[in-house]
């Protein structure tokens, strides 16, 4: 799990751009800090993000 904060969605591109470039292992799970989740826990947050994975994922 990735979880962004304080930057904006250019800065994100760029950073999942040169991060795939490197090579490592794909990130499914990513989120950015919004005044919804801003005050959740990891585990909450993990567990929204996984759910919303699982619903995304081909059948």
């Amino acid at each position: 799990m990735i979880v962004f904060s304080g930057i904006d969605s250019a800065q994100i591109d760029s950073f999942l751009a040169d991060y795939k470039q490197t090579g490592a292992q794909t990130v499914p799970l990513k989120a950015i800090i919004t005044p919804q989740n801003i005050f959740w826990t990891v585990e909450a947050l993990f567990k929204e993000l996984w759910k919303e994975h699982l619903h995304f994922l081909p059948e």
